[in-house]
């Protein structure tokens, strides 16, 4: 997703689900083309999702209008570090979101779970290669706090095992959060894995220049 919005509330927009006229929170940008921006937003009356399309996202003015997305189509397309690091992941997260599109939450809580599991375990082999049968064994939070040196990422990983473990479980701990914010600390953990992938890259094209 981009972060092409100046605010997290857009204008007055007929709800598909509710059929009122409601305030849309923005949840997250989909695509962008240009100027064009397509979108995930909730109706602040009925708390469902609308699917939404500007072609001037830049303008204060901008005329957003509900869309029906294809059911066919890849909803996300991942960098090609995370491709590398995890192709099934990338599948699985997709799937796990259109049943979140089709509001189906009881459904995609366990799925995006899913998801995490494989993103995270497929990281940790990519960086600990040699030790791969031990971690397709262990706790995903053994894996968490064992094999991942980055403190960022670590610390966005444990969270989102955390809200993971929610979706899957009878009882939740964070009655407070629900699966869109799952959806944005996977997001997030996707994020800082690329930024740190990419950290360790350059330092390597560019390790430090010897004192003359």
């Amino acid at each position: 997703s981009s972060d092409v919005c100046s605010s997290d509330l857009l204008p007055k927009i007929k709800c598909r689900q509710c059929h009122r006229k409601t305030v849309q929170r923005l949840l997250y940008v989909f695509d962008v083309d240009g100027n064009a921006c397509s979108a995930s937003s909730h109706c602040l009356e009925c708390l469902k999702t609308n699917y939404l399309h500007t072609d001037d996202y830049l303008s204060p003015n901008a005329k957003w209008k509900n869309i029906e997305r294809e059911k066919d189509k890849e909803p996300f397309a991942f960098n090609r570090i995370i491709v590398q690091i995890s192709e099934r992941f990338c599948s699985v997260f997709n799937e796990a979101f259109r049943t979140h599109y089709l509001g189906l939450y009881d459904i995609c809580g366990p799925s995006y779970r899913k998801a995490l599991e494989i993103l995270i375990k497929d990281y940790c082999i990519y960086l600990h290669p040699d030790c791969e049968e031990t971690i397709v064994k262990d706790d995903l939070g053994k894996c968490v706090k064992e094999k991942i040196d980055s403190p960022t990422v670590r610390d966005i990983a444990e969270r989102a095992v955390w809200l993971g473990n929610d979706e899957s479980h009878y009882a939740k701990r964070w009655t407070s959060k629900n699966v869109d914010d799952l959806f944005k600390l996977i997001e997030l953990l996707r994020d800082a894995i690329i930024q740190e992938e990419d950290r360790k890259q350059l330092l390597a094209e560019m390790p430090e220049q010897k004192k003359k």
